[in-house]
C-alpha cells in the first residue's frame, strides 16, 4: 500500500462522522438553499450581461509564441546543412544532455538525503 494512500484512508476515517453530527451541517445546508432560492425570485441581472452560454471571448495572440513559419523554414535549412556540420551541434547536443542528466540526478540525490535523512 503506498503511503498516499494509507494517508487517504487515515483521513476518511478521521473525518468520518455519525448521522448526529451530520444532521447540523444538513440544516445549515438547507437554510443556505432556502435564503439563495428567495434571493434569486428577485433576481435581475445587471444590463449588458450575457445570460446562459455566451459568445466566447477571443483569446488575445501571444506576440512571443513561436511562429510557425520561422519554425519550418529552419527545419528546411536543418535538413539542408552538411553532415559535417550538423555532427558537431549533435555532439554539443549530446555533451550537453549529459551534462544535465548527471545535474539531475546529483540533485535528486540531494534532495532525497535531505528530505528523508534529517537528523
Amino acid at each position: 500500500m503506498t503511503a498516499w494512500k494509507r494517508c487517504v484512508e487515515v483521513c476518511i476515517f478521521q473525518w468520518t462522522m455519525v448521522d448526529k453530527e451530520k444532521k447540523r451541517f444538513h440544516e445549515m445546508a438547507e437554510k443556505d438553499k432556502a435564503r439563495y432560492e428567495m434571493e434569486m425570485q428577485n433576481y435581475v441581472p445587471p444590463k449588458g450581461t450575457v445570460v446562459g452560454r455566451g459568445k466566447k471571448r477571443k483569446q488575445p495572440k501571444d506576440p512571443n509564441a513561436p511562429k510557425r513559419d520561422i519554425a519550418k523554414e529552419l527545419g528546411r535549412k536543418w535538413a539542408d546543412v552538411e553532415p559535417e556540420v550538423k555532427q558537431k551541434y549533435e555532439l554539443m547536443a549530446e555533451k550537453d544532455k549529459a551534462r544535465y542528466e548527471r545535474q539531475y540526478t546529483t540533485a535528486l540525490v540531494f534532495e532525497s538525503k535531505f528530505l528523508y535523512n534529517k537528523t
